[in-house]
């Protein structure tokens, strides 16, 4: 709990410093800009505004189902990110033959956030991998070996042999 005596104790975040200064005509001065993330650049381009565009139609074909909260980050699981998959994959080759009957690249940029977002979700961005099948292309996400019996809320995941095979599976159930 924080000091009232002394407001950064307890803090939760630190400010990053470089070392380096910005000085500005006013007088201010700033650690620089070099080496950190321009979020301005995806303001160039028309796919930012088609994106939320799309987003916006998307609210209103599947309305939230609280205010404020879309449809889509209900999304959980293998499942929705199957389904996510199929989507970006069908609006990947539209977009590639030129069909103009919707915005098939903003519905791509959709897709792709979804499955991140899923993902994410599960708190394990980068403990979830791609199994292969026979041929070695990828059909399933799952969580990597390391993670023994893993608790997410409604979730377990848990190490068993499939087919002769080991690997991992996703069990929906507790």
């Amino acid at each position: 709990m924080p000091d009232p005596q002394n407001p950064t104790s307890g803090a939760p975040f630190v400010i990053n410093d470089s070392g380096a200064r910005q000085e500005f005509a006013s007088g201010m001065v700033r650690d620089t800009a070099e080496g950190k993330t321009d979020f301005t650049s995806v303001l160039f381009g028309p796919m930012l505004k088609r994106w939320a565009v799309h987003l916006t139609k998307g609210r209103q074909k599947y309305p939230d189902p609280e205010p404020g909260i879309p449809n889509w980050t209900l999304a959980e699981g293998r499942e929705e990110y199957e389904r996510a998959k199929q989507s970006l994959l069908r609006h990947t080759f539209a977009y590639l033959d030129g069909e103009q009957d919707e915005d098939h690249a903003a519905a791509m940029f959709f897709n792709v956030n979804l499955m991140e977002y899923v993902k994410d979700k599960a708190g394990r961005v980068g403990d979830w991998q791609l199994v292969g099948d026979k041929r070695g292309e990828p059909t399933l996400l799952l969580p990597k070996p390391d993670l023994i019996k893993t608790d997410f809320p409604g979730r377990v995941y848990e190490y068993r042999p499939l087919r002769a095979k080991r690997q991992w599976w996703w069990n929906r159930g507790t």
